[in-house]
């Protein structure tokens, strides 16, 4: 299984230039010929997430900061958290060298992580799926200037309160969901995708590149509707908090 702006487990870029983009393709993927001739993987639309066995596990991954969509490892406090409750699970620090983390739990979590790093804005991420000891979690923190930068290339402006959402659209394999696009509710100020060819996000695209949607300045409660075609996905609720970039994994799984 793969987590938020990482995406499988065996590979992470871990180099200070590699881009947003990088941070989500495993060194070992397909060609991206090779996918998009296999097409998007909707084989579990609408089923029950796996629940991943039982027994203790080790939930592994990355943390990278982002500045001007290039990413790069860094170091900070990576909490995970029961969803039901809000409950500490477990804590760690991720390494300078290569912003690498493990976190000890009882068994698989339906839970978030809540990263915190000096000069950034809190991030939150959650995956639809509980989290097993097969995760690559590469997570993502950026200051208020980077989320000012998305704002400005989404057309907007970066206001402290903002809530801002990022998305990632993952088929069943956990795989990118090229093409898919997102319906929001209530409607945030705007919905932008990532484009990969000029590594930003980028308001004239109709559809994801990679399955990266943005949505800035968003309600606390949101519906988010994937759609792929004439598929769509099931909606998932997502919570959004002020000055807190929040991650999101939405995959075909009900």
């Amino acid at each position: 299984m793969c987590l938020l702006l990482a995406a499988c487990s065996g590979g992470n870029p871990g180099v200070p230039d590699a881009t947003l983009a990088d941070a989500a393709k495993p060194v070992d993927a397909p060609a991206d010929a090779a996918l998009d001739a296999m097409g998007p993987d909707l084989s579990c639309l609408g089923q029950p997430a796996p629940g991943g066995g039982s027994g203790p596990i080790a939930i592994a991954g990355k943390v990278f900061a982002v500045d001007h969509y290039a990413v790069a490892p860094t170091t900070a406090t990576v909490e995970l958290r029961r969803r039901s409750d809000d409950g500490l699970v477990g804590q760690a620090t991720s390494a300078a060298a290569d912003g690498a983390f493990s976190i000890a739990a009882p068994g698989p979590v339906d839970g978030y992580f809540v990263v915190t790093a000096n000069g950034k804005l809190p991030t939150r991420a959650s995956s639809d799926t509980p989290l097993t000891a097969d995760e690559d979690a590469l997570l993502l923190v950026a200051d208020a200037a980077e989320l000012g930068r998305w704002y400005a290339d989404a057309g907007g402006s970066f206001a402290s309160g903002a809530r801002t959402v990022v998305a990632a659209v993952r088929d069943c394999a956990r795989e990118p969901a090229t093409g898919s696009t997102a319906s929001i509710a209530p409607a945030p100020a705007s919905v932008v995708y990532y484009d990969d060819a000029a590594k930003r996000w980028q308001p004239a695209l109709a559809a994801s590149t990679n399955g990266f949607v943005l949505a800035t300045s968003t309600a606390a409660s949101l519906a988010i509707t994937p759609h792929l075609g004439g598929t769509a996905f099931p909606v998932k609720l997502v919570a959004a908090l002020p000055d807190t970039l929040t991650l999101v994994v939405i995959s075909p799984y009900e």
